[in-house]
């Protein structure tokens, strides 16, 4: 009895020295860390990056934006060659990553980035609709056209009409430019004859935009009706102020285009202040029950 007693006494004591030599963890948070501390992006390639293990909010900013730009989600894109820190704050603490931006469609015959081709781009402007108006006081016939830039450029627009009688003789040429139309936005273009017409014929030509911004797609209109008025209301969402923002109004009776005025939506320094709106009334003198709004305008780079 006393010798399985002793036997036992000893596989405790041999079990005690294992456990004592078998290595503890503390286990503890992990650090946050940014998800990428280096990166090599292409031209106009796109990369996320996130801070891993935190809940709080993150501040985005890049110390050389003609090179990489972040946005408030901390997506990078890539402008052009070059070296650029992107740096996430969270809670006073900076994670960077060093974006390297390479281009190795330079100097290349078959991967060739795309050029700014005029006589092309100015076929992917295409009208989306047209009006005819002559106003009952008014002196002139006005035609009306909303077009849409289809390409993926910017562009500064002008657009050449020709005024023709039933018999395709010419009868007046006239025209109107945009300074910027952004790529996928809508415009209207305005043109005026001394004389009536029975068709138009109509020519874009476009040019590279070199020290603007599109600004259209950052604003938004909102319209309210007041006993024969319209009250117009333009709100910049953008970063950037709006400047020189105009807008035609078309007024409809039914389907029936009944009236139509053109006019500039801008405060006292010709601009729509980035997160502000400016408000604008127009009259119409026939009965209308709904309106129409299309805008332009352009921001600096």
């Amino acid at each position: 009895m006393k010798r399985n007693f002793s036997k036992l006494m000893c596989a405790i004591l041999a079990l005690a020295m294992i456990v004592s030599i078998v290595p503890t963890s503390t286990v503890s948070a992990a650090a946050a860390k940014i998800s990428k501390a280096k990166a090599t992006m292409e031209v106009d390639s796109t990369l996320v990056l996130k801070v891993k293990n935190t809940k709080a909010n993150v501040k985005w900013s890049s110390n050389n934006k003609s090179v990489a730009k972040v946005s408030d989600s901390g997506k990078v894109t890539a402008v052009k060659e070059g070296t650029a820190t992107i740096t996430a704050t969270v809670n006073k603490a900076k994670y960077n990553c060093t974006v390297t931006v390479v281009d190795s469609n330079k100097g290349s015959d078959s991967k060739k980035k795309k050029t700014f081709d005029a006589e092309a781009i100015a076929k992917k402007i295409k009208v989306q609709n047209d009006y005819k108006f002559c106003g009952r006081y008014s002196l002139y016939t006005y035609e009306y056209l909303v077009v849409k830039n289809t390409s993926d450029f910017d562009v500064q627009l002008t657009a050449k009409i020709k005024f023709l009688d039933e018999d395709s003789n010419m009868l007046g040429v006239t025209s109107d430019s945009i300074t910027v139309l952004g790529a996928g936005e809508e415009v209207c273009l305005k043109f005026a004859s001394d004389r009536d017409f029975a068709s138009y014929d109509v020519t874009f030509t476009v040019a590279e935009v070199r020290y603007y911004d599109p600004v259209v797609s950052n604003l938004t209109t909102s319209t309210t009706k007041v006993d024969g008025k319209v009250i117009i209301e333009v709100a910049n969402s953008g970063k950037k102020d709006a400047m020189f923002v105009q807008y035609t109004v078309f007024f409809f009776n039914g389907e029936e285009l009944v009236g139509a005025e053109t006019g500039y939506i801008v405060d006292s320094q010709s601009l729509i202040k980035s997160g502000s709106s400016e408000i604008k009334q127009e009259t119409c003198r026939e009965t209308f029950d709904s309106v129409k709004v299309y805008l332009e305008g352009y921001c600096k780079k």
